[in-house]
C-alpha cells in the first residue's frame, strides 16, 4: 500500500479523531474500536410533538381495544362476527407480546451465540 493509498483511507475514515487512530504494521490505519454510542442531534419540538402524539394515538387506540373485549358494538354490522368470534378476535392483541417475546429471546439466543 503506498502513502497516497494511506492518506486517502485516512480522509475516507474522517469519524475518528487522530488519538483514536492506531497503527498497526508499515502504513495501514485502523480506528479505535469504540463501544460508545454517536452523539445524538438535538430533535426539533415539532418531531417531539408529532412522536407523542403518535404515542397518545397508540395508548388510546390500545385502550379502545381493551374495552372492546368487555363491551363489543353489537350493533355496528361490520364488527358484529368479530363481536360473536371466539377465537381470531385475540389474534391481533397477543401477536404483540408473542412477536416481543420471540424478537428478545432471539436476541438473547444470538448474544449466547456470539460469545460461546
Amino acid at each position: 500500500m503506498s502513502r497516497s493509498d494511506s492518506s486517502s483511507i485516512k480522509e475516507a475514515m474522517s469519524f475518528t479523531s487522530d488519538k483514536e487512530e492506531e497503527e498497526v504494521g508499515d502504513d495501514s490505519i485502523l480506528p479505535k474500536i469504540t463501544f460508545a454510542p454517536p452523539p445524538l442531534r438535538p430533535l426539533s419540538p415539532t418531531k417531539l410533538y408529532l412522536a407523542s402524539a403518535c404515542m397518545g394515538i397508540i395508548s388510546l387506540l390500545s385502550a379502545l381495544l381493551g374495552i372492546s373485549f368487555f363491551f363489543c358494538p353489537d350493533h355496528i354490522w361490520y364488527i358484529r362476527p368479530i363481536c360473536h368470534d371466539t377465537h381470531y378476535k385475540y389474534l391481533f392483541p397477543l401477536l404483540v407480546p408473542v412477536t416481543a417475546w420471540f424478537a428478545i429471546a432471539n436476541w438473547v439466543g444470538w448474544e449466547f451465540f456470539r460469545y460461546a
